[in-house]
């Protein structure tokens, strides 16, 4: 009878251990950063705007990020920390409204403040999730924190009518100083993340406009669905329909209640048309940050009409609380 030889197992084992280590190798090496994928922070933050704080801030607040990083890691870190500042300012803005909740004015810029904040974390959010694996991904998160950046200001300027306390002082000095600049700072990478590549760092600087002879790089053909009714675009099915009769006619009374029917989070070129009958509608129009790609089609200027009595001679409304319809996404004004 033979003898068993329990080295053979060892031998196995080693194998074994030795091919998977081989293979963890290879896919070490497969996916490893390229020289050209790399880039330091010190490099990247040479396109900002405020140079000495986006280096403060990413390399000794993001101990865990490292340097040199892929510039898509160091985009996202930049974008998680403008997150984080917009917190803290949700939170001084809240301050505000507990701590003067009988000054009309002073009230509502705070609410303002709030909904506009709401706002830019739901775009930051947004482009935190369109990796710049392409260039149409970046364009896109590019948008999506311009837009972000757009929404502070708009706090810092509602607050600028109502400053003069300590609290609200505060506020506008650490929006000015901390969270736009947080904002502005991943911004202004991307632009050159954009316009340059990862492989032409050196080319990197603070972002320049057409005032400074810089023109982008544009891309045609690009297939993007505009609403062009003489060139007989198809706008697609009506989802909803508002008439001044309302349930008598089997339609929506208020552009509002058409709004509110309308579906959530549509995407690329699915679109909800709501169609408005010829009629004056005497309302305010809030269109929620959700409800994306939605088209008002009407029966022609001076024919369907949206208006509205808000104005800010009424004690505790703003310029921002003023409008008519409020798209805070987007919605494609259309009449035939």
């Amino acid at each position: 009878m033979a003898t068993p030889h329990p080295h053979h197992h060892h031998d196995h084992l080693q194998l074994s251990l030795s091919s998977t280590l081989l293979l963890l190798l290879i896919f070490s090496l497969a996916y490893a950063p390229t020289a050209a994928a790399a880039i330091t922070i010190q490099d990247v933050c040479k396109a900002t705007r405020y140079r000495s704080a986006c280096e403060s801030s990413l390399i000794h607040q993001n101990q865990k990020l490292p340097n040199p990083a892929s510039a898509s890691l160091i985009i996202n870190s930049a974008l998680s920390l403008s997150s984080r500042h917009l917190q803290t300012a949700q939170s001084m803005a809240n301050s505000i409204l507990q701590n003067f909740p009988n000054h009309r004015n002073r009230s509502m810029a705070a609410r303002t403040c709030l909904d506009l904040f709401s706002m830019s974390a739901f775009r930051l959010k947004m482009a935190y999730s369109s990796s710049p694996s392409s260039r149409a991904r970046l364009k896109d998160a590019r948008a999506w924190t311009g837009a972000a950046l757009t929404y502070q200001y708009d706090c810092w300027c509602e607050l600028s009518y109502v400053n003069g306390t300590r609290l609200v002082d505060q506020t506008m000095s650490f929006l000015d100083s901390t969270l736009m600049p947080s904002t502005s700072n991943a911004l202004s990478i991307m632009f050159s993340l954009d316009n340059f590549g990862e492989e032409n760092a050196a080319k990197w600087g603070p972002p320049r406009t057409e005032r400074d002879g810089f023109w982008e790089r544009t891309q045609s053909g690009s297939g993007e669905l505009r609403f062009q009714p003489n060139q007989g675009v198809r706008f697609g099915k009506v989802g909803a329909t508002v008439c001044k009769e309302g349930k008598a006619r089997g339609c929506y009374a208020t552009v509002q209640q058409a709004v509110d029917a309308a579906p959530a989070g549509l995407k690329g070129k699915d679109r909800f048309v709501i169609y408005i009958n010829a009629g004056v509608y005497d309302e305010i129009v809030r269109v929620p940050i959700e409800k994306t790609n939605l088209v008002f089609l009407g029966d022609g200027m001076g024919k369907t009409v949206i208006t509205g009595s808000v104005n800010t001679g009424v004690l505790g409304i703003s310029t921002y609380n003023t409008a008519t319809v409020d798209e805070t996404y987007g919605v494609d004004m259309i009449t035939v």
